[in-house]
């Protein structure tokens, strides 16, 4: 049951990136952190998309070094 609730917020996760902002790749994910000015609601946002891609995708390594 746990895991269908998972699969099923991913999924509805993934449904609302591309929606709102079309398809998120690497490259894009990149573009976005390697950006030198970026606004406090900026870093406060990618500090939490951190957060939640490692909480609920720890094998997806966006942001990794």
């Amino acid at each position: 049951m746990a895991q269908e609730t998972l699969s099923r917020k991913r999924e509805e996760y993934t449904d609302m990136v591309e929606h709102y902002f079309g398809v998120v790749s690497i490259e894009n994910v990149q573009d976005i952190i390697s950006k030198k000015e970026m606004s406090t609601y900026e870093k406060k946002s990618i500090k939490q998309i951190k957060i939640d891609v490692y909480r609920t995708q720890p094998e997806v390594k966006i942001f990794s070094a």
